[in-house]
């Protein structure tokens, strides 16, 4: 009955607006009939770059790591990949630290199996925290974690907040996320759930060589700049006057 709806409503639009050209794919995959020229991307009202922006103070020459997962916390979000890909740096001997933040059904689970294994001298558990703390979180890590499976990840906007403030990204290579991360130049992709890969990942960057991981985030940067709120609504507004009806 509502994708009755939905094709009623669809073929009256003038404009039909999706967040990334994924779902526009999608969107063109369930309702064939749309002209693809009637569908436009907006990044989800994209980066607010007066509040997630690079502080410059990164030490590329550390030896060691610094990694981090902000999300809600369900399951599909993927903070048990996060998790299992711990406890594998610790016995591998990788130095490392890692940031965990965010809220969420699954919240005691995460305590648990943080207990479980013997976390606590690795990883820092914040839980929720307000949004003005989390540009110095995305500013201290090397890396950010975003093993989201959710094919339903419309953009995943905390991944664009990560390279505002020049940390390279490793994510799954789902829906959102795979539209902004390219592999090896301003970030990485694994499969989903593949904690092997994860670690694998993390590793190699620990590896690079110092200018390496400058351009990891020069790279992040400058796709994070693609982004921002302005030119995102800029682009948005000119469509809009675009349409004749």
């Amino acid at each position: 009955m509502l994708n009755l709806y939905a094709i009623k409503i669809l073929k009256k639009s003038h404009l039909t607006i999706v967040p990334t050209s994924y779902f526009k794919e999608k969107v063109l995959e369930y309702y064939p009939f749309l002209n693809p020229k009637k569908i436009f991307v907006s990044p989800s009202a994209g980066i607010e770059s007066n509040k997630f922006y690079f502080k410059g103070n990164k030490d590329f020459t550390k030896n060691s790591i610094t990694i981090g997962f902000v999300s809600r916390f369900i399951e599909e979000k993927g903070w048990k990949t996060f998790l299992e890909a711990l406890v594998i740096l610790k016995r591998s001997g990788i130095p490392f630290n890692a940031i965990m933040a965010g809220k969420g059904p699954d919240e005691s689970k995460i305590l648990d199996y943080i207990s479980k294994h013997k976390l606590e001298t690795h990883l820092e558990f914040l839980g929720l925290v307000k949004q003005e703390r989390l540009i110095d979180i995305y500013n201290d890590l090397d890396l950010y974690i975003f093993p989201t499976y959710r094919e339903a990840e419309s953009l995943g906007l905390t991944g664009l907040e990560a390279m505002s403030c020049g940390t390279a990204v490793a994510s799954c290579n789902v829906s959102g996320p795979t539209t902004y991360i390219k592999h090896n130049l301003n970030g990485f992709l694994f499969p989903p759930k593949a904690t092997d890969a994860l670690v694998e990942i993390i590793t190699h960057y620990y590896h690079l060589t110092e200018e390496e991981k400058r351009n990891l985030s020069r790279e992040a940067l400058k796709t994070a700049k693609e982004y921002d709120s302005k030119i995102v609504s800029e682009k948005l507004l000119k469509k809009l006057k675009e349409i004749t009806i």
